[in-house]
């Protein structure tokens, strides 16, 4: 087993080829059972001693274990396309993901681990990723995508904080911690959105690209980040409401615009073209609701934040994970049937998990519970469907 692991490509076990397959897949299942375990808890069906309590479990877990597991995963393959230079593969991006199967655990069994130690292994799966990502840019000097390894380095930095926020108590400090890490993802969404979405919608309808206008790029991005630095600095609960409401109403006007342009309506019979478009919209329908929770009060501001977290990025995750398994083990870019269903009921699931419980607050219970059972069911489509194609050698012979 270990002379496959550092042997040539050829021998190496598929599955630890490149970082997209067992991120992919570990953390597609990942998703599954830590939203299926949330789920029962939540209902008061089932008792555990979670890491830090359920809540705390169920916010860092979807956050710094399920999403942090897909981006590692998607930006540790892309960097070979952008440098031309191999990858992390083989014994180290072994190591890689037992440091980030072993932090999984250890929250699972709650206070089993020492908090300290746990910490540190949970940090360091992204500290060392931002390694490995930064290795080869530096090589090459390719600064355009440079700006991302210090984004994963400040993702280990706010994973960092709901740790010490955990060890002190410190329930304020938890809220600014989750609240920044989901506007980090956000601005990751907005980026990479910007860059693969207008790409792949030229390519997947055979029509000419849309080309970027660069001043709208810089405000729509740029409104993001000073979103992002308003709650990492903490200054976003010093503001008045007002402003912080301006920020993310800026933030969603100006990326619809840059949406808009990308021409959803040409996508609609291409499961893995409208699904992008309409998580990308959901990003920014969310901040939309957060302004109105923040400014007004009109809705509470966990429905902005599940719109965010189930259609925004739960959604994205699901097709862009869906799209790059097929494109990067050497299959035709056509999304498979058995997922159409799952791309349905992400989104479904995001409206029973916002719009529904405000509509029908009596049933809020019921509602989350199946919301909860559909995205488990939505990644076990991914998980079974993409099995055998993440754990066997791409079809072409290539190498990845």
């Amino acid at each position: 087993m270990l002379e496959q692991l550092i042997s040539p490509e050829s021998s190496k076990v598929p599955l630890l080829r490149l970082a997209f397959r067992p991120f992919f897949l570990f953390g597609a299942m990942y998703s599954a059972f830590a939203i299926a375990v949330w789920v029962l808890v939540f209902r008061g069906q089932l008792t555990l001693d979670l890491y830090g309590g359920a809540v705390f479990w169920h916010t860092h877990e979807m956050l710094f274990g399920f999403i942090a597991a897909i981006v590692v995963g998607f930006l540790l393959t892309a960097v070979q396309n952008w440098t031309g230079i191999k990858s992390i593969s083989g014994f180290p991006l072994l190591i890689l993901l037992i440091l980030w199967l072993a932090a999984r655990i250890g929250f699972f069994l709650g206070d089993t681990f020492s908090g300290f130690l746990l910490a540190v292994i949970d940090i360091s799966f992204l500290l060392i990723a931002a390694i490995f990502l930064a290795v080869p840019l530096i090589k090459v000097k390719q600064t355009r995508n440079l700006f991302f390894v210090p984004l994963l380095l400040v993702f280990a930095f706010i994973n960092g904080m709901m740790h010490v926020a955990h060890m002190n108590h410190n329930h304020s400090l938890i809220i600014q911690a989750t609240q920044s890490g989901l506007i980090l993802v956000a601005l990751l969404i907005l980026v990479i959105g910007g860059r693969v979405i207008p790409f792949f919608t030229a390519n997947g309808t055979q029509t000419q690209r849309v080309a970027a206008i660069n001043w709208l790029e810089r405000l729509a991005l740029g409104s993001c980040w000073l979103l992002l630095f308003s709650f990492l600095s903490g200054m976003v609960y010093r503001m008045p409401k007002e402003v912080v409401a301006t920020l993310f109403v800026s933030a969603a006007i100006l990326n619809l615009v840059r949406w808009w342009r990308w021409r959803f309506w040409i996508t609609l019979n291409v499961s893995l073209l409208w699904t992008l478009h309409l998580a990308y919209l959901f990003v920014l329908v969310a901040f939309l609701f957060l302004a109105l929770s923040w400014a007004f009060n009109f809705v509470a501001a966990s429905i902005g934040w599940h719109m965010l977290t189930v259609g925004g990025m739960g959604a994205m995750i699901l097709s862009m994970i869906s799209r790059v398994s097929l494109g990067h083990t050497g299959r035709a870019i056509v999304g498979p049937k058995w997922m159409f269903p799952a791309f349905a009921i992400i989104f479904i699931a995001a409206f029973l998990r916002t719009m529904a419980v405000v509509l029908l607050p009596q049933h809020y219970l019921t509602l989350i519970s199946i919301s909860g059972l559909l995205w488990v069911l939505a990644f076990l489509f991914f998980v079974l469907g993409y099995f055998l194609i993440l754990t066997k050698a791409r079809v072409d012979g290539k190498a990845g």
